[in-house]
């Protein structure tokens, strides 16, 4: 009776629910851990490669957003998901104590997270297309698993909004680590204390557009969850990957950017073009970071042409307007 009650239990958590567009689904993927992963889909055509959509740092892209309706409306298949800590997928479990298992998800853990969603919905040509943060998942892939992938405005640094303050804070903690006992003790106290309170303003602001976070339990499950994802990224560096093991990128670049993180991501792509060679790269006219919100009819145009694989022979970088424009420059 216990199997057959678990066994129906996946079935409902794996189950979708369906909307107007015939093929829109959504539903989530149970973790050993008691975590979930929720997604979004559409697969008009199951016998071509699906887009799995990686998220960002707050979460992952969802139908609403109208790069996710050009996808749809131009059949192209793909699937969006939100990490086990981002809560679009951990306040789907209904449990108050859900947040005590966020500690226990490590980065390799969090890196296959991807791979548990294509088993799970049988999906076996993905192209993976990471954002920002989740340039710390995909660094980390290896290049026996993923051949290739689109790596788009890929975050550079764990501390890139302020470099100058991490240096500070790394002096600070070097410093404090040598004072026997209380040392240690006090700087992860006021590395959690710095954690809380920033995380604790940013989800203050994520309230306008998600009243669900107006409830206590659900507001302090996303700081803590938020508080796990920044943690998981201490210390990384894009341009510290092994380039001779990780995936061969195609990168979509904001061309307003934020300059110390576009400086960031150009002296990782001149590492990885001299690991592996030709590289594509695609500049994003007027996009900032987001650039599937700044520039959507831009970046569907970079997406059907990659997925459609119309890149040019002898040419591989490009600059692409708002208006879906790529003009291959050499």
């Amino acid at each position: 009776m216990f199997y057959l009650m678990k066994f129906f239990f996946a079935v409902i958590c794996i189950s979708h629910f369906v909307f107007a567009n015939n093929f829109y689904q959504k539903g989530f993927i149970p973790k050993k851990n008691g975590l979930v992963i929720a997604y979004e889909k559409s697969i008009p055509n199951p016998q071509n490669p699906v887009l799995v959509l990686l998220p960002g740092i707050f979460r992952g892209l969802t139908i609403e957003n109208s790069f996710l309706k050009k996808l749809t409306e131009n059949k192209i298949n793909w699937v969006s998901f939100h990490f086990s800590l981002q809560p679009e997928s951990h306040l789907l479990i209904k449990n108050t104590s859900v947040f005590q298992l966020f500690s226990q998800v490590n980065l390799d853990e969090l890196r296959n997270e991807p791979f548990l969603l294509t088993s799970a919905l049988k999906i076996n040509k993905p192209i993976f297309v990471s954002l920002s943060y989740s340039s710390l998942i995909s660094s980390g892939w290896s290049l026996n698993k993923v051949p290739w992938m689109i790596e788009v405005s890929p975050m550079g640094r764990y501390d890139e909004q302020n470099p100058g303050f991490s240096a500070y804070g790394n002096a600070w903690e070097s410093w404090m680590k040598l004072i026997p006992f209380w040392g240690p003790v006090i700087t992860s106290s006021t590395k959690e204390l710095a954690y809380f309170n920033y995380w604790t303003m940013m989800v203050q602001g994520l309230r306008v557009n998600h009243p669900e976070l107006n409830q206590v339990v659900a507001f302090n499950q996303a700081v803590k969850g938020y508080m796990q994802m920044s943690k998981l990224a201490e210390g990384f560096d894009l341009r510290q990957q092994d380039f001779s093991q990780s995936p061969k990128k195609i990168y979509v670049i904001g061309e307003k950017e934020d300059s110390y993180r576009l400086q960031l991501q150009k002296e990782s792509i001149i590492l990885d073009q001299k690991t592996k060679g030709i590289t594509y790269i695609f500049l994003m006219k007027d996009a900032g970071h987001i650039i599937p919100m700044d520039s959507p009819e831009g970046y569907l145009q970079v997406i059907k042409t990659v997925y459609n694989g119309q890149l040019q022979n002898g040419k591989s970088q490009a600059l692409v307007t708002k208006e879906g424009k790529i003009n291959w420059l050499r």
